[in-house]
């Protein structure tokens, strides 16, 4: 019994971190698509969560003890679309007043 649960193991941490990587690009709340480009462009520094959310909408987010807060948006190669080293990706930083302190567009590679 134990060797079958250690055999599983690997099986069920695969199947939690698939749903990670989003298969599909970034929709604006409005369901407009998005492309990195265009959501780059609505966000300014020094904006907050909220306005970051109502142009771009729900990311993928870790929170940190201190406040600090990383949201990340991932827009899929469409030949690799669970490669999250191929998407496109942007992170956005924000303080522990909940303000965009920076931000980057980092391009998908092969």
């Amino acid at each position: 019994m134990k060797r079958l649960l250690l055999a599983c193991l690997p099986l069920a941490l695969a199947a939690g971190c698939a749903g990670l990587v989003p298969t599909e690009a970034p929709r604006a709340p409005d369901g407009e698509a998005l492309t990195p480009q265009a959501a780059l462009a609505r966000v300014t520094p020094g904006a907050a969560k909220a306005d970051v959310a109502a142009a771009i909408g729900p990311a993928l987010r870790i929170d940190f003890d201190d406040g600090h807060s990383i949201w990340a948006y991932r827009w899929p190669d469409a030949a690799m679309p669970r490669d999250t080293r191929a998407a496109t990706e942007l992170v956005i930083l924000f303080d522990r007043d909940g303000r965009v302190q920076k931000l980057r567009l980092r391009p998908g590679y092969r």
